[in-house]
């Protein structure tokens, strides 16, 4: 595995776990089960930790810009977990998110030259 993939690798795991991190705190009120609130505690402490590695080569504004995907998969994660409505203003705006996300991190995605 090529050394600049694994910063991207890192990014996305805490991403994954930010967004399961989140379905897990509704997960808590919801049920009122300690466990889910003692999982998502965990998860999130994950994520800056992980964000730090991907860090050392990339840049900040990448992996912050990339933390603006989570709710996209927290959004389509509650829903396939704990039903939760999806409405077309939900998707307009993940839509929004998507696109801006991926037009800003474009040029530092796309090899040199072309």
């Amino acid at each position: 595995m090529s050394a600049a993939v694994l910063p991207w690798i890192y990014t996305g795991i805490a991403i994954c776990l930010g967004s399961i991190g989140h379905i897990l705190l509704k997960l808590n009120a919801v049920t009122s089960k300690r466990i889910y609130m003692l999982l998502a505690i965990m998860f999130f402490i994950s994520v800056p930790a992980l964000s730090f590695m991907a860090l050392r080569d990339l840049t900040i504004a990448q992996v912050y810009l990339c933390t603006a995907l989570i709710p996209i998969i927290t959004t389509f994660g509650a829903w396939l977990v704990i039903k939760e409505v999806i409405t077309k203003h939900h998707l307009i705006g993940l839509v929004f998110i998507t696109v801006g996300t991926f037009l800003y991190l474009y040029p530092s995605l796309t090899p040199v030259g072309v």
